[in-house]
This record gives C-alpha cells, sequence and structure tokens, in this order.
C-alpha cells in the first residue's frame, strides 16, 4: 500500500501566527512524512487546537504524528487520526506484542514481568519491571503491532533500592544454582520472575511441575533477610 501526504488545510480563521510557531506547515508535513505512514493527513485549526485528520497503518503512527505536531506547534492537538480496519484475532495480537517486548527490552531478564493482554484489538500491559525504561519501552512496542487499536500501560517501576538489589542477585544465584531449578534460567527470557520489593519477594513465571514449584518457593523462603515469599509459580 503506498503513502501519501496530502496538504495541509487549515480550517477557520487562522490566529496571529499561533499556528507557525515553532515551525512552518510546510516543515511540519515535511517532519511527519520521514516518521510516520499517515494517509490523507489533514491539519486544522478549530477553536484554538491543532487537529489532526487521516489514516494510520499502526498506533504508532498515529501517536508519533500527534507527538510531531504537538512540538512543532506548541499547541493542544486533537488527535482524530484513525486506524486502518484490521481482521487480526486478539489471540495473534497478542503473540506479537510479547514477541515485540521481548525484542526490543534487550535486559527483559529474571527482575522484571511485564503480562500482556488483549481485548479487542485494546492491549493491557501489567507486571513490575526492575529496571524503569521498559515502561515506555514496552508500551512502544505494543503499538507497533498491526490491529492493536489502543495501549493501556499499567506497569509499574519499582522503588529504587540498593538492599533490594542485593536480595535478586542472590535469590538469582541460589535458584540458579539449584541442580533442578537451573534450566528455568537458562536464555536470556529466563522461565521464572524474582519480583522484590521492600525485601519481600514474589516469585512469577511457569515451571514443569508441582516439586519444581514448591521447591522454589522453599529455596527463596530459607534465605537469611528475606522478609516474606509470595509463590506465584504456575505448572504448564
Amino acid at each position: 500500500m503506498r503513502y501519501t501526504l496530502l496538504a495541509i488545510v487549515f480550517a477557520g480563521v487562522v490566529g496571529p501566527g499561533w499556528l507557525f510557531a515553532g515551525a512552518s506547515p510546510e516543515d511540519v508535513q515535511n517532519q511527519i512524512q520521514e516518521k510516520a505512514k499517515i494517509q490523507q493527513l489533514s491539519i486544522e485549526q478549530q477553536n484554538g487546537n491543532v487537529v489532526l485528520q487521516g489514516q494510520a497503518a499502526l498506533l504508532k503512527d498515529k501517536e508519533e504524528a500527534a507527538k510531531i505536531a504537538g512540538k512543532a506547534f506548541k499547541s493542544p492537538v486533537v488527535n482524530q487520526i484513525t486506524l486502518e480496519p484490521s481482521n487480526r484475532t486478539d489471540s495473534n495480537i497478542n503473540v506479537d506484542v510479547d514477541a515485540a517486548i521481548q525484542k526490543v527490552a534487550l535486559r527483559y531478564n529474571a527482575f522484571n514481568s511485564i503480562s500482556t493482554r488483549v481485548v479487542n484489538g485494546h492491549v493491557f500491559l501489567t507486571g513490575e519491571v526492575r529496571d524503569a525504561y521498559l515502561v515506555d519501552r514496552a508500551e512502544k512496542a505494543a503499538m507497533s503491532v498491526p490491529g492493536v487499536q489502543e495501549v493501556v500501560n499499567q506497569i509499574q517501576p519499582l522503588p529504587v533500592s540498593h538492599e533490594d538489589d542485593r536480595i535478586r542477585v542472590a535469590v538469582y544465584r541460589r535458584l540458579a544454582n539449584n541442580g533442578s531449578l537451573f534450566r528455568y534460567f537458562l536464555g536470556t527470557q529466563p522461565s521464572i520472575s524474582i519480583i522484590v520489593r521492600n525485601s519481600r519477594v514474589e516469585l512469577q513465571g511457569t515451571v514443569d511441575s508441582e516439586v519444581d514449584r514448591v521447591k522454589a518457593g522453599f529455596v527463596v523462603g530459607e534465605m537469611f533477610g528475606i522478609l516474606s515469599v509470595e509463590n506465584h509459580l504456575r505448572v504448564g
């Protein structure tokens, strides 16, 4: 499909130069054209706002257009750009969102937990992360997936704590060096996530058997300096 940008349309009466603050309309048109794929883009002035209209292939393009326009015109932006219709199933979208997040989150490791759920094209991101940058990175990755209509980002960054970091490393070493549990920490995406908050440990993820689930909780529960252990591991 070819994407073209039509001439910018200015509706209503243009005020005393407010729309041109920071950049010319031609500059904004070129900036959007370089970074976002929008069909039949129009930019109008309505009641002191910049109104964007057109059709985008991906949610990330829609959001990028609004970001560029807001920065350039230094005025409120009403984003009325629509998304192309999609017949993709929520299941397929969910698989691709998970893959997109894992691809961009190079340190999406045992100390971060991100879950995704898709309902009618609306993506819900939940979880807790030690690396705060993953909050925005996961959202942007989800927006790049075809069929995504909206991203609701509820990922929470964990408090910064040297003591919690010490516990994370200690728990990781104890589990990864265990003779029957080490396999869950092989590769870049461990099966077990270790979430630590104020010296309290929560185990998330999946293991192969009930024996391994119970053992992981028991091993961590014996460690010194941990206030509590919540074993939320699933078998499957």
